[in-house]
């Protein structure tokens, strides 16, 4: 089920991630949204071997708790441009990875396998420099940070 979920989440913050590289002129906010791709589409594959490997059965999830909610943020993010969508992104980016970083957190107690627990750590580890560094630039740029 983990992975199932944090497929979809990565999925998602890749589409944030698109946004990000066509709707921003921060430079920051572009490399970003990049890195985002990046790593996530990486993630994404190495979790899909792991399901057809584990013979998993990989059809569709049922719908995360709050991704109806996440879903119409995008559409809100789409059609905003400039220090609206940078702001937008920021706050729903840093959204974004804190529920990623809670999801993994739940595998240590959960799974028996070292990868998938050093995946887990990896997502925390790397979303968690993430988030401090979108709220630093949410500060600075916009005077506050959620």
């Amino acid at each position: 089920m983990f992975l199932k979920q944090m497929i979809h989440h990565h999925q998602m913050a890749v589409e944030m991630g698109e946004l990000a590289t066509k709707n921003t002129k921060r430079a920051e906010l572009n490399q970003l949204g990049k890195q985002i791709i990046s790593a996530q589409k990486a993630e994404i594959e190495k979790m899909r071997g792991w399901l057809k490997s584990w013979h998993a059965e990989t059809a569709a999830m049922a719908q995360m708790p709050g991704m109806e909610k996440m879903m119409q943020e995008m559409d809100t993010m789409k059609a905003a441009k400039d220090a609206d969508f940078d702001k937008m992104f920021l706050e729903h980016m840093t959204h974004h990875h804190q529920g990623a970083v809670e999801m993994a957190k739940l595998v240590d107690g959960r799974s028996d396998r070292a990868e998938l627990k050093q995946l887990a750590g990896n997502i925390i580890k790397d979303q968690t420099k993430e988030i401090e560094q979108m709220k630093s630039w949410e500060k600075s740029w916009f005077g506050s940070a959620h």
